[in-house]
């Protein structure tokens, strides 16, 4: 009676032991949060996208009989997003107001925290040139947050 009662005062104080180093095993152990980079949520995102101009770098315009030559337009990325691609509308204006036409400009492979440039077609009139993001996409981007508008500048 003696041995088994020993015996099971070993065997009990031996799954403490085994209690105790699963417990600070758990406590040392990584978790699964700390091993992974946080992800921007939604809100920054956005903020992101907000930060991402273009703008018109260059533009000849004859004022004397209309008409934009020599035009330039900066894609400025200050963000930690790659874009697959982004569109810009490249809108040339009459001196009434109207718009004379209108040319797509696309940019590919935009690095994160960089600037790219790119010509636009002639116009063969026009007085004002403005140059708005249409359309954007990156792998980086939830499926919602891809192909939505974004901010542009105006050279008058």
């Amino acid at each position: 009676m003696k041995t088994l009662l020993l015996l099971s005062l070993l065997s009990l104080s031996g799954c403490n032991e085994i209690r105790e180093a699963q417990s600070n095993q758990v406590l040392t152990a990584p978790t699964r949060e700390a091993d992974q980079p946080t992800k921007p949520n939604k809100k920054q995102l956005r903020a992101y996208l907000n930060r991402v101009t273009a703008r018109v770098a260059q533009a000849d315009i004859n004022s004397t009989f209309g008409g934009i030559t020599n035009v330039l337009i900066e894609l400025d990325n200050p963000t930690p997003i790659t874009f697959h691609m982004v569109g810009v509308s490249v809108t040339y204006v009459l001196k009434s107001g109207e718009v004379f036409t209108t040319e797509p400009v696309l940019f590919t492979d935009v690095p994160a925290n960089g600037k790219l440039l790119a010509t636009a077609p002639n116009a063969s009139r026009g007085t004002r040139v403005v140059a708005n993001i249409t359309e954007y996409e990156s792998e980086q981007l939830p499926p919602n947050l891809n192909k939505r508008l974004g901010v542009g500048t105006m050279i008058n």
